[in-house]
């Protein structure tokens, strides 16, 4: 994780125990905290271990407050995170088709498994519903909708959504990456489909190949 300021002129590493053992995949900004998710599983013997982590940095000193990692026989791969206003941190594990809870407010807590699914295949960006009710998990199939209350995938599926990596949702909006753009989806009022879309960058030249966005209000 590295800090730097809008022009690229004050860039500095974020001292952790992890720096330069991981390769960083999701992040998200809230409340003045960075969630930081990094994985180190490029070692391919027969009983490597995988190791990814969460860790959660104070955006205004650069120091670690807290930090969780899983250690796994499997080859995890947490790659984006979103969080409810609980403090509940849900992260998608891209190698397992699995999406994990975590308390962040607790230092001893577990990821537990909150869904695993070969209907969500590959998830990659995720993100939250204002009323906290409802994730938006990019996938190869596109776009899934997961209820928090009933603990189900909503039956719903577009396959014009799928390629999308980072995806934020904000004040009522899915906003997401796909190949190269950034598009804005309109939902219905029930939040359970996507009724429109509308490409708001296309291929811009400062674009190479954008794969996560933040949204600051």
């Amino acid at each position: 994780v590295v800090s730097s300021d809008f022009e690229g002129k004050s860039v500095a590493d974020v001292k952790t125990k992890y720096l330069g053992k991981m390769r960083g995949t999701g992040l998200l900004h809230k409340n003045n905290l960075l969630y930081a998710l990094g994985n180190n599983n490029y070692d391919t013997a027969p009983n490597a271990k995988h190791h990814s982590v969460l860790q959660i940095i104070n955006a205004e000193t650069n120091t670690l407050v807290r930090s969780f990692e899983k250690i796994s026989a499997s080859d995890t791969l947490f790659n984006d995170i979103t969080l409810d206003e609980r403090g509940i941190a849900y992260i998608t594990n891209t190698r397992e088709n699995t999406i994990y809870a975590l308390n962040t407010l607790k230092q001893n807590s577990k990821f537990e498994v909150l869904f695993k699914s070969d209907e969500i295949p590959n998830p990659n960006g995720i993100s939250i519903s204002d009323s906290n009710d409802k994730l938006f998990i990019a996938t190869q199939k596109g776009i899934k909708i997961f209820d928090l209350k009933s603990k189900t995938l909503l039956r719903y599926e577009d396959v014009s959504t799928v390629g999308i990596d980072g995806l934020k949702f904000n004040k009522g909006k899915l906003y997401g990456l796909q190949n190269g753009q950034l598009i804005l989806y309109q939902l219905n009022e029930k939040m359970d489909a996507i009724i429109s879309k509308e490409v708001m960058l296309n291929r811009h030249y400062t674009f190479d190949a954008p794969t996560s966005l933040c949204i600051i209000d």
